[in-house]
C-alpha cells in the first residue's frame, strides 16, 4: 500500500496527494510524471470489473432553480471553451451542460445562499472535470490560460 509506505498522504475532500517522499520516487522514474502505477505482483491473472461495493459519502444538496436561472443568465455554452453540445450534437446535445460553483460547495462546509449569477458557471463536462483537478480547484480564467497556452504550443 502506497500511503503505508509514505508515499501518500490525505489530502481534503478524500483525495489522496503524493507526500514529499512520494514526489521525489516519481521524480526519479524516467519521465518524471506519474499517472499510475502497476507493479508487476499486484496484477492479477484476469482482470475483473462490475463488483458492487456499499460506499458512503457525504453530498452536498444542489439547487434546481440555481442552476436553471444560472443557465438562462449565461446561456448552454461553456464557460471556458465555448463547447455547445446543440451545436455539436443536434437534439441530443440540446439542454445538456454541468453547472460549476465557483467555490466549492464542500469547502463552505454549510447551507448558504447562492447567486446563480456571480456563483455558478456553465461548464462542458470536460472542462468541469479539469478544473477539479487539482484541490483545491483552479479558476476558470486559469483553466482559459492553459488551454490558451496548450493550443499555443501544438503547431500543425
Amino acid at each position: 500500500n502506497l500511503s503505508e509506505y509514505g508515499y501518500l498522504e490525505k489530502s481534503k475532500r478524500g483525495y489522496w496527494k503524493l507526500s514529499k517522499r512520494g514526489a521525489e520516487k516519481a521524480a526519479a522514474l524516467s519521465t518524471g510524471k506519474l499517472f499510475h502505477i502497476i507493479y508487476p505482483d499486484d496484477v492479477p491473472g484476469n482482470v475483473v470489473e462490475g463488483a458492487k461495493r456499499k460506499v458512503a459519502v457525504n453530498t452536498y444538496e444542489r439547487s434546481a432553480e440555481a442552476r436553471q436561472k444560472c443557465i438562462e443568465y449565461y446561456g448552454y455554452k461553456c464557460s471556458v471553451c465555448g463547447f455547445d453540445f446543440f451545436e455539436a450534437y443536434g437534439d441530443r446535445g440540446r439542454h445538456f451542460i454541468h453547472v460549476h460553483h465557483i467555490v466549492p460547495i464542500s469547502s463552505i462546509g454549510e447551507s448558504y445562499v447562492v447567486d446563480p449569477i456571480s456563483d455558478l458557471r456553465p461548464i462542458c463536462p470536460n472542462c468541469h472535470a479539469m478544473v477539479h483537478r487539482t484541490d483545491p480547484p483552479c479558476s476558470i480564467e486559469e483553466l482559459k490560460q492553459i488551454i490558451k497556452a496548450s493550443s499555443s504550443n501544438h503547431v500543425d
